[in-house]
């Protein structure tokens, strides 16, 4: 008969080893794309962020330092260019 297959042991091995590693390669891109690609976006996008407020503060930090540097250095040259000045020219 043209239509009959005969099942055999090797047949069913077969259709099992065949199926078992597609069904594998299935879940593992399902996996991947479904949950493994946006958890490890979302890290990611975490970390950036995160990233990018500490240098923010950084920043901050250093104009808010700097100004009261610049301030201080005013305030120094003020007084020792004053007191320079008065001892070149006595009134």
């Amino acid at each position: 008969m043209i239509g009959q297959v005969e099942v055999t042991t090797d047949l069913i091995s077969s259709l099992i080893s065949t199926i078992g590693v597609g069904g594998v390669l299935v879940w593992y891109l399902y996996h991947t794309t479904s949950k493994t690609m946006p958890e490890l976006t979302d890290k990611f996008l975490a970390s950036q962020e995160r990233i990018a407020s500490e240098f923010s503060n950084s920043l901050r930090d250093e104009r808010e330092y700097r100004h009261a540097e610049m301030d201080a250095l005013k305030v120094w040259i003020r007084t020792e260019a004053l007191c320079k000045y008065n001892k070149d020219n006595p009134r």
